[in-house]
């Protein structure tokens, strides 16, 4: 089913509409279409089906239909597991404890480029750092998004890190104000090509 609302957007890979690789759109040339619900079923085979699962969540996430939608794709398979919304303090002692088999973590990267997410991915995956070596190795836009393209694939495939939606940031503004530009990621604002009556 469709998961979108006014602030969750269905991710089905990594890398948000917006990011950019060397100044190009990344998903301009790789588009977001690759629908891998069945990266999530094969996250469910891997649980233990007579034991109790938690899907750990912080308070601050609000898209429940995905995360509704992605418990009936794990209970398809027979495994089973329920939401658990905490304060990101209770979830962060949890999993440092080790206990959680699958939980809800957002991602901020600090610029509005495909490398600086995958830095922020590699983190959170505990993966070594070779790939993102590589990755500010390159020096071309057709190299660089190629490699991008596999960096994303590998973390599907691996199901370590599964996508579940892309999050929207809306900014107030008068209604005479056009032109300003504003950046989610970085939370910064460019005013130079801003029209309107300035105070």
């Amino acid at each position: 089913g469709d998961t979108s609302d006014d602030k969750h957007r269905r991710a089905y890979a990594f890398v948000p509409p917006s990011l950019t690789v060397m100044n190009q759109n990344y998903r301009e040339i790789f588009p977001d279409t690759r629908g891998y619900e069945r990266s999530y079923a094969g996250t469910a085979e891997g649980f233990d089906k007579e034991l109790f699962h938690a899907m750990l969540i912080p308070d601050s996430y609000t898209s429940y239909v995905t995360v509704n939608e992605v418990i009936d794709l794990f209970a398809g398979c027979g495994y089973y597991c329920d939401p658990l919304y905490l304060e990101d303090a209770e979830i962060e002692e949890r999993i440092g404890n080790g206990y959680n088999d699958l939980y809800v973590c957002s991602v901020h990267p600090s610029m509005d480029t495909a490398e600086a997410l995958f830095t922020e991915l590699y983190a959170i995956a505990g993966s070594p750092g070779d790939e993102l070596y590589y990755l500010a190795s390159q020096s071309e836009v057709s190299s660089k998004t190629k490699y991008i393209d596999q960096l994303e694939d590998l973390l599907l495939r691996q199901k370590k890190l599964l996508p579940l939606t892309y999050d929207s940031v809306y900014v107030m503004a008068r209604n005479d104000i056009k032109g300003y530009w504003y950046e989610p990621f970085t939370d910064t604002f460019n005013y130079k090509y801003m029209t309107g009556e300035k105070h």
